[in-house]
């Protein structure tokens, strides 16, 4: 479900797909959202050592803040 984060896709490409997953894991119920969370998260981490700056702003910018304030202490 997630290939287009991974590192096969274009920079941005998966910095509009980061934003939308999160985006969409804030609006759905907490168990929805809790079952994509350990596909996701592994993708996540790998994105934070990459070169590419679009991807890293749109990681830090978005993706750490807006998962971090709908889950601040599970799953991280």
């Amino acid at each position: 479900m997630f290939d287009l984060l991974t590192k096969k896709a274009r920079g941005r490409v998966r910095s509009a797909c980061l934003i939308f997953t999160c985006r969409f894991l804030t609006a759905v119920s907490e168990e929805l959202a809790q079952s994509f969370l350990p596909e996701l998260i592994p993708l996540i981490f790998d994105m934070a050592q990459e070169d590419n700056s679009v991807v890293q702003n749109c990681l830090w910018k978005e993706a750490y803040f807006e998962l971090a304030k709908r889950f601040p202490t599970k799953t991280w």
